[in-house]
């Protein structure tokens, strides 16, 4: 090949620049990746609770396990790195513990994946704690003593659910058994290192009769925000309270929370989740319409919660499944995973909801992972990566046999022909040489949005060649329809090969791309 000429600077691929391809619609369906077997070196019977929590980008994953080693109680970690999922140190067992505590009854990750929150929620004859751990190169410590709110009455079950910030220096610990089954939360921060309580327990206003308060919480990204879940108020309808922080001090956020729609006992709020930017809720009521279970979605606005839609309730069950014991949300809140353990007779599955212009829908069929051994409940616990394209699902049973847990990823193609993203429409391309082009967004007149490379600046032309500005690395390439996947780096003065990798939006991001420098023949990434 030889080095283009710099006069065709204004040349651009022609299918892009006149944005003349033929998209195929095509619906996004989640495909199972891996099954995660829990537990190295678990002692004893260990059902483990199946509680589960995903990093951001997806590629680390928490398991806990509540009845490990006479119910002292665990925790696992996994990363993934090329598709495959390995146990990344020894299980997490804090110390300080006060007889059986239950540890992994619930679970969570920072961002980052490298803080984790483990809930025990029966230490200290049902006090309860957390304990914190965090992550520096593949080994895991305790960061400091365990957390144990004060101001409790009487045995609150702290830890029973817990939930960090993105950047993991804030925490949410709940107790729904506080004060005779009020339930409370309490929140913790960390500073250098060290956490400390902010404020008083968080209790909602407005219940009715005794709420189980704290039986499930979730915060958003920055912290500011947190949900509280009540499956017992007003004697089992169920609801969740909003709280926000300003200025170090927590006040309640409107009246609570409870979706239209239900039928008898819907235990509304076993499971909350939160969006990011905390503007949008799911509640969980697993026992909705006589154990059909069901979700409900709110958005917040000017500080003002409202229901989106009707409750959300998947369809291809069989029999009562409880869909909405366990929920999760993407990062911008456009995807919902619901999970519903009793499907098929104690099978359990999960179901994916997308948003689109306030409407929810579902994605695909209910996803049951392979492999089970008996009555696995699947999706007694969900977790979803930030960009929602990867689930993860927790089962108690997962050997039924052997009382084995185990957790479930599935992941999807992220983005397909004729979908949207950030306001552009997705195209696949396949050059006239054959090869593919890949999947691409074309935001504007100037620039589009390589699901690999990531975000180009497009010359315009009507040409067969293309010459694009590289926002990550500064650099000018070229290409053209024959030639691609090899780019001629005008600030190397080389032509490179670039190996295609996926089509997850922001992969260039959390993953080097790989070429290999044709003159030199050196593979490098950038």
């Amino acid at each position: 090949m030889t080095k283009p000429k710099k006069q065709v600077l204004n040349i651009l691929l022609s299918s892009i620049a006149a944005c003349s391809l033929f998209p195929v619609p095509a619906q996004g369906q989640f495909v199972p990746q891996v099954s995660i077997q829990v537990g190295a070196a678990g002692v004893g019977a260990s059902y483990r609770c199946a509680s589960v929590a995903l990093s951001g980008n997806g590629n680390t994953a928490i398991v806990g396990g509540c009845d490990d080693t006479s119910y002292t109680g665990a925790a696992w970690v996994f990363t993934r790195s090329g598709g495959i999922w390995s146990q990344q140190g020894s299980k997490l067992v804090g110390t300080g513990a006060v007889g059986p505590a239950y540890q992994g009854k619930s679970v969570a990750l920072s961002g980052d994946g490298n803080t984790a929150i483990v809930g025990g929620e029966a230490d200290n004859n049902y006090a309860g704690a957390a304990w914190v751990f965090t992550q520096n190169a593949g080994v895991w410590s305790q960061q400091g003593a365990k957390l144990v709110g004060t101001g409790a009455v009487g045995n609150a079950y702290q830890g029973e659910s817990v939930a960090l910030s993105e950047d993991g220096n804030t925490a949410i610990v709940g107790g729904s058994i506080d004060n005779g089954n009020t339930g409370a939360a309490w929140v913790f921060t960390r500073n250098t290192g060290v956490w400390t309580q902010q404020g008083s327990k968080l209790v909602g206003t407005g219940s009715v009769g005794i709420a189980l308060q704290g039986i499930s919480v979730a915060l958003s990204g920055d912290g500011n925000t947190a949900i509280i879940g009540g499956t017992a108020d007003s004697s089992g309808t169920g609801a969740a309270w909003v709280f926000t922080r300003n200025a170090e001090v927590w006040t309640q956020q409107g009246t609570k929370l409870v979706g239209t729609g239900a039928t008898g006992i819907a235990d509304q709020g076993v499971s909350v989740a939160l969006s990011g930017d905390g503007n949008t809720a799911i509640v969980g009521g697993g026992s909705d319409n006589n154990g059909s279970g069901a979700a409900w979605v709110f958005a917040r606005s000017a500080g003002v919660w409202t229901q989106q839609g009707s409750k959300l309730v998947g369809t291809g069950t069989v029999g009562a499944a409880f869909q909405g014991t366990s929920v999760a949300l993407s990062e911008t809140g456009n995807a919902a995973l619901v999970g519903g353990p009793d499907d098929n007779t104690n099978t359990g599955a999960s179901w994916v909801f997308t948003r689109n212009a306030g409407a929810w829908t579902q994605q695909g069929s209910k996803l049951v992972g392979t492999g089970a051994t008996g009555a696995a409940e699947q999706g007694t616990s969900v977790a979803l990566s930030a960009d929602g394209n990867t689930a993860l699902i927790g089962s108690p049973y997962g050997d039924n046999n052997n009382y084995a847990t185990a957790a479930w990823v599935f992941t999807q193609p992220y983005f397909f022909a004729g979908e949207v993203f950030q306001g552009g429409a997705v195209y696949d391309l396949t050059l006239p040489n054959g090869r593919p082009f890949g999947y691409y967004a074309y935001l504007d007149d100037l620039w589009i949005y390589h699901f690999d490379m990531g975000y180009l600046y497009a010359h315009p032309g009507n040409g067969p060649e293309v010459y694009l500005w590289d926002l990550a690395s500064g650099h000018w390439w070229y290409t053209n329809n024959s030639t691609f996947p090899y780019l001629y780096d005008f600030t190397l003065n080389a032509w490179l090969y670039y190996f295609p990798n996926t089509k997850n939006p922001g992969h260039y991001l959390t993953n080097p791309r790989v070429f290999v420098n044709m003159t030199t023949g050196v593979f490098f990434t950038m």
